[in-house]
């Protein structure tokens, strides 16, 4: 929990201030937990014939930003994640 709670502090970051785990837990945090959700739920909600699955992201995913390089990348991706799962 309380590196959860760091997380906003490594994200808001420049890119040359990250190290590996940095982008790692930012990547799993923002965007593997999102996706690995959607595997396990997709089937069920296609094959009931509906329902809706809704993500949470971050203007920083649509608009660039001067720092939060990794952050605005992972929001990205989930805007993207969210557009690819509508054509499923």
């Amino acid at each position: 929990m309380a590196r959860a709670a760091q997380s906003n502090k490594w994200s808001l970051q420049g890119m040359t201030a990250l190290v590996t785990e940095d982008f790692l837990y930012q990547i799993s945090t923002n965007l593997e937990s999102a996706y690995h959700l959607c595997q396990l739920d997709h089937p069920l909600l296609k094959s009931s014939g509906y329902g809706s699955i809704v993500f949470i992201s971050s203007a920083a995913g649509v608009v660039s930003c001067s720092v939060g390089s990794i952050y605005g990348a992972t929001k990205g991706a989930i805007c993207q994640l969210a557009r690819s799962l509508a054509c499923e």
